[in-house]
């Protein structure tokens, strides 16, 4: 047990009332692909509830668009356990097939019937059931961004499968240059206009006060993730020699301090975003149209659906499918921060976003 401390999230849950019936089919959907000869798999596959992340980013969505959503989280989550586990010492040898697989991954959501991969694989069937349906569904911007983002982070896992090869850390802002992807931040954020059949138009979608808030909320999660899978992340290190690459740890390096003194500096930081969050959004929110405003609201939805998701999640319980209960480090909520201000992170490639408080979308 690891004890963190409260998170600011003044954003009340929310979750799509078929919520159960999502996350079944989709247990049955990843099920048909026989990616394990014994049906156990890894608890991202099993019972890690991805379902659950989409029907809380989107509680008033399309059920066939949050269906599509859930299985490809279920499918990437086979194939981020794959990857994301390796043993530093067999980390080298994995890169090169990453980078193919990526490549692959990419081309057959914008060619479903591309044929890339061996029939006997099963990735190949689930991609392009994925992809098909993607193409139906979806409007061509829709479908353009989704695909951007799926492509940021198959790319950045490949920088940090390689950072796991050193023994060295990354300093704190490749880091959270790296996590910003590698936590699925925009891969997931660009589901929102879908599941909820709206379209940005694309001077909004581009603007840089929009982008600004999309990884802002990105790093955010990204903060909440390495700090309820914290736990998870020792019980690699001591059991498969893993190395663990977390803010928490980064922080520690970074500012010479103990884990405990890590934690409450993370959890500081992550505050501090959140409070520039919640400005930014307020200040976007007074002239957005409709469709934009849809997607401000489920940038909120999507930070708190990852919280919700994480505590409730057993890929965060149960690290290797055979030891419930092994780790916790779950996340409580506050409705105060620990920190308020709105002065930048002393991160540079971030400082931009404070800069948008005073400038139009």
């Amino acid at each position: 047990m690891v004890d963190i401390p409260p998170v600011y999230c003044p954003i009340p849950p929310a979750a799509h009332p078929l919520l159960q019936q999502i996350q079944l089919r989709s247990e049955e959907w990843i099920a048909q692909f026989s990616f394990w000869a014994d049906g156990a798999g890894p608890p991202s596959a099993r019972d890690s509830n991805y379902g659950e992340m989409a029907a809380r980013m989107a509680p008033s969505g399309i059920p066939e668009r949050l269906q599509l959503c859930s299985d490809w989280y279920h499918l990437g989550g086979v194939w981020d356990e794959t990857y994301d586990r390796l043993p530093t010492a067999e980390v080298g040898r994995g890169l090169g097939r990453l980078a193919e697989m990526t490549a692959k991954i990419i081309r057959t959501f914008r060619v479903p019937a591309a044929g890339l991969l061996p029939p006997s694989n099963p990735f190949n069937a689930a991609l392009a059931d994925i992809a098909e349906r993607l193409h139906r569904m979806t409007t061509p911007v829709q479908r353009h961004h989704i695909i951007d983002g799926q492509q940021d982070w198959l790319v950045s896992m490949a920088w940090e499968a390689a950072c796991k090869a050193h023994t060295r850390l990354p300093s704190l802002p490749d880091y959270t240059a790296q996590r910003l992807y590698t936590v699925g931040g925009t891969a997931f954020t660009v589901w929102l206009e879908t599941l909820d059949g709206v379209e940005v138009p694309d001077k909004e979608w581009d603007s840089p006060s929009t982008r600004a808030l999309t990884e802002i909320a990105g790093l955010i999660v990204a903060f909440d993730n390495d700090l309820y899978s914290y736990a998870k992340d020792l019980w690699f290190q001591r059991h498969r020699g893993v190395t663990p690459l977390n803010c928490v740890n980064v922080l520690a390096a970074d500012l010479g301090c103990s884990i405990p003194t890590a934690l409450d500096q993370a959890v500081r930081m992550r505050d501090r975003l959140m409070c520039l969050f919640l400005a930014l959004r307020t200040q976007l929110a007074h002239r957005a149209n409709s469709d934009l405003d849809h997607y401000l609201t489920g940038l909120g939805h999507f930070i708190r659906a990852n919280i919700d998701f994480g505590n409730a999640s057993a890929r965060y319980s149960n690290p290797d499918g055979n030891s419930p209960h092994a780790t916790q480090s779950p996340l409580h909520v506050s409705d105060t921060p620990l920190e308020t201000s709105l002065k930048p992170l002393d991160i540079p490639h971030i400082a931009w976003w404070w800069q948008q408080l005073d400038s139009g979308p």
